[in-house]
């Protein structure tokens, strides 16, 4: 079966205008999935653990006093880090990650540096990022009838995170 050229040049034109759109950066969102403690918190200065067996889930009734809510590749490098303390929401903060590294260094100051490792669990990309904060139990009911939380020493925490490049995926859909 034959086309006609001008069938051709539409179709080269189409497939063109799809890898140009699909080759696009777009940006990668992460979003939290587990907080760990380190079993080992000497390993901190290291960066973070390759090997999940280095990591322990958070225990019931535990929970953090300020967090990573979630992080935003806008291309290789260069990203963008939501926080949060108790119940506020903080500004993102604008990282610059080394891969070689294995860290993710603030633009703008010499602020906090965030180790980190990005890699793929099957078909899945994930990040692990090394930050600190206040581990607290539960609140316990006090002698005067208000509520107490009793929070440890600011300690290295990990957050691993799943990642989605969300561009293409949402185009696709809101075409559907």
């Amino acid at each position: 079966m034959s086309t006609s050229p001008r069938a051709e040049r539409l179709a080269i034109l189409l497939l063109s205008v799809f890898l140009a759109q699909g080759c696009k950066p777009h940006p990668v969102q992460c979003e939290p999935t587990t907080f760990y403690k380190l079993r080992n918190t000497d390993r901190s200065s290291f960066g973070v653990p390759h090997d999940a067996r280095e990591l322990q889930p958070l225990e019931q009734g535990e929970k953090l006093s300020s967090g990573v809510s979630g992080l935003t590749f806008v291309d290789a490098t260069h990203l963008e880090l939501a926080r949060w303390s108790y119940d506020f929401e903080g500004l993102p903060t604008e990282l610059v990650f080394s891969p070689t590294e294995g860290v993710a260094r603030p633009t703008h100051d010499d602020g906090e540096a965030f180790p980190m490792i990005r890699f793929w669990d099957g078909e899945t990309e994930m990040v692990r990022l090394l930050f600190r904060s206040e581990l607290c139990a539960s609140p316990r009911r006090s002698l005067d009838g208000g509520f107490h939380e009793a929070c440890e020493a600011e300690r290295p925490l990990v957050v691993e995170m799943t990642c989605h490049n969300r561009g293409l995926l949402d185009r696709i859909r809101r075409r559907r």
